[in-house]
């Protein structure tokens, strides 16, 4: 966690929540690095499984709610220990909202768990797998806690970069005349001398 937060820019807002026994704030969204550092010195096991499902619906929820022109990062570390009773129409809505702001999200799911069964683990994965691939994210599926030290700084990086992209983005419009009709054609950009055009997006996110 630390190689996370340590490979973030200073300018980047983030919050760490947990998700067992049910998603809570340990950092409620900052840019104080050292806030989240010491939010990392109170992780601790817990012996509830973790809402894995849950807590991306939290987090898409307060998204939602957020009616600044931003585009949230997501990355959840979960076991595929958990998540038994997963409401289809949950799923749905959480589907729904990162369809209408531009969100990515990034997954990490660890096989098995200490002194657990693999119980609802297909709702962890499958539900991973397509939050990911909808958005643009990562998804990882690793089989040692250890691969964390290493994955997790990776993301940052990851993360980093899309948002120094994000940070020159511009929103274009358009629309045709009320007077058009039929399919729309092909849409095409270019910029005028002296900058360049990097990437076109339909929906804001930077892949």
């Amino acid at each position: 966690m630390r190689g996370l937060f340590e490979a973030l820019p200073p300018t980047v807002e983030v919050a760490l929540v947990t998700t067992a026994p049910q998603p809570r704030f340990i950092v409620r969204p900052t840019t104080d690095r050292q806030a989240l550092l010491k939010g990392v010195d109170l992780l601790a096991p817990d012996s509830g499984a973790g809402r894995f499902v849950e807590s991306l619906n939290e987090a898409t929820q307060r998204i939602e709610r957020d009616k600044s022109e931003t585009a949230p990062i997501i990355i959840t570390v979960g076991t595929t220990s958990g998540d038994t009773n997963v409401m289809e129409r949950d799923v749905q809505q959480m589907v729904k909202r990162l369809q209408t702001k531009p969100t990515t999200v990034h997954a990490v799911v660890l096989s098995g768990g200490v002194g657990r069964t693999a119980s609802g683990g297909g709702n962890q994965t499958q539900v991973g797998i397509a939050v990911t691939e909808m958005t643009g994210g990562r998804y990882e599926s690793i089989n040692s806690g250890s691969r964390l030290a290493t994955l997790l700084p990776e993301l940052g990086q990851q993360v980093a970069k899309a948002a120094s992209q994000q940070g020159r983005q511009y929103r274009i419009t358009v629309e045709r005349p009320a007077s058009a009709s039929g399919d729309l054609g092909k849409i095409s950009a270019s910029a005028r001398s002296g900058l360049a055009l990097v990437a076109l997006t339909m929906d804001g996110r930077i892949r």
